[in-house]
Formats: structure tokens, sequence, C-alpha cells
């Protein structure tokens, strides 16, 4: 055990499982010897679960028949955590204007908002706070509007 824990880690993804073509999003996976450096992330990953939870518990939207209505009372409240150009982490807050449904699907959605970004943010979470939203579908920020550059817009997810 303690000669296998003292290897070096290896940061270095193994392969691509998922790229979803024009998402801005892809799944990966990565190997580490560190067993230490393994179960810190896994206990990481449960609070975030849990966090990411009770945010959504108590912001969500009421959804009826499976489907989320839009209402007057939403929380439009937007924001956006990335690394520009593989620098220190930016928070952005701002708020979601509008919500596009998919063609032939009406789960499949793209946000436009007003979070500021800097084009280097490309494929960092967006979190629509009102939206249903758990911990593996976060909508990836895509870019600017072409029509209003005041406006950024997300990739394709649900709700």
């Amino acid at each position: 055990d303690t000669a296998i824990s003292s290897l070096p880690t290896v940061f270095r993804a193994t392969r691509v499982v998922k790229d979803v073509n024009g998402s801005d999003k892809c799944t990966m996976t990565f190997i580490t010897h560190n067993i230490d450096f393994g179960n810190m992330l896994k206990n990481k990953l449960r609070l975030y679960k849990t966090l990411h939870t009770e945010v959504g518990e108590k912001y969500n939207s009421r959804k009826q028949d499976s489907q989320i209505e839009d209402t007057e009372d939403d929380h439009k409240l937007t924001i956006i955590v990335s690394h520009p150009h593989g620098c220190s982490k930016q928070i952005s807050i701002g708020y979601y204007v509008s919500r596009h449904e998919m063609k032939n699907n009406d789960v499949y959605v793209v946000y436009t908002y007003t979070t500021a970004t800097c084009t280097g943010s490309s494929g960092a979470p967006v979190y629509v706070l009102s939206r249903w939203w758990w911990w593996g579908c976060d909508h990836p920020h895509k870019g600017h509007c072409a029509d209003n550059e005041e406006l950024n817009y997300s990739g394709i997810a649900m709700y």
C-alpha cells in the first residue's frame, strides 16, 4: 500500500470516452497510481454532488409532467466558472435572458445570458440556478452571440 501510494500522480488523459461534436463538452478517463489522491478526488466529488443537490432543491423551477415551465418567479442567476487561457479561476455572474428548446426535443436547450466571459472560456460550466440540473449535466459555455456581443450563449445540454 505505502509503495503504491508514494508513486507519482499521473495527470495524463488516457482516452476520450465521449466527444459530442459541436457542444464543447467531452468525457475523459484519467489514471493515477496515487491512492490518497484518488480518495481525495472521490471525497471532493461526493461533496460537490451533495452541495449541488442542495442548491438545486432550493432554487429549481417547479416541474409539471416532467417538463420545466418558465415562470416569472424563476431565479435567472447564471454563474460561469472558468480558467480562461489556462489562467487562474474566474467566476462570472449574470442572468439568462432566454432559453431555446431544440427542435423535436424540448429536453435539450441552449441558454443566452448576460454573464460576461473572455474568449478563452469556451467549455466552462454554466450554472443556471433555477433549472433542474444535476452534477453531470451542466451547460458548457460556447461563446459570444454574433448579433449582440453583450450576450453569450451555452452549448446544448438538458434543461
